[in-house]
């Protein structure tokens, strides 16, 4: 499974508990620009654009809310 989003940054907790409640350990969860507020990127990209540097943070569900000691109390 892949969740790709693009959030703002005043719902980026939200996100990240609505994706950490319904997404199967193993989702992939690729975000755009703003990190998911709580959670742990596996791993952090950045492109750059025309004068901004795009940053593209990669989660997996279930280790990356587990590396804040969310996994258990989040998981479904």
């Amino acid at each position: 499974d892949v969740v790709f989003c693009s959030p703002s940054p005043t719902v980026s907790r939200r996100i990240f508990l609505k994706l950490a409640s319904e997404c199967r350990p193993g989702c992939r969860v690729i975000v755009h620009d703003y990190p998911l507020e709580g959670a742990e990127p596996a791993r952090v990209l950045e492109l750059p654009g025309d004068g901004h540097v795009h940053k593209i943070y990669l989660y997996v569900a279930g280790a990356s809310w587990e590396a804040r000691g969310l996994g258990r109390r989040l998981a479904p």
